[in-house]
């Protein structure tokens, strides 16, 4: 379960750095920055919701 979180935590710093301000040129487009943005939403969701579940021991 730690694997998928800290998986997740690796693409969601990745995208966040894509939509920074040093990032692609290609994400300065308005739709790709709101794709960008709800990945972004999406995952940190995901990550914030796996980290309340309780572990299996």
């Amino acid at each position: 379960m730690n694997d998928l979180i800290e998986a997740l935590v690796l693409l969601y710093s990745f995208l966040a750095f894509l939509s920074g301000a040093g990032g692609l040129l290609f994400l300065y487009r308005r739709e790709l920055r709101a794709l960008v943005t709800r990945l972004l939403t999406l995952f940190l969701g995901l990550a914030l919701l796996l980290t309340d579940l309780p572990e299996d021991h």
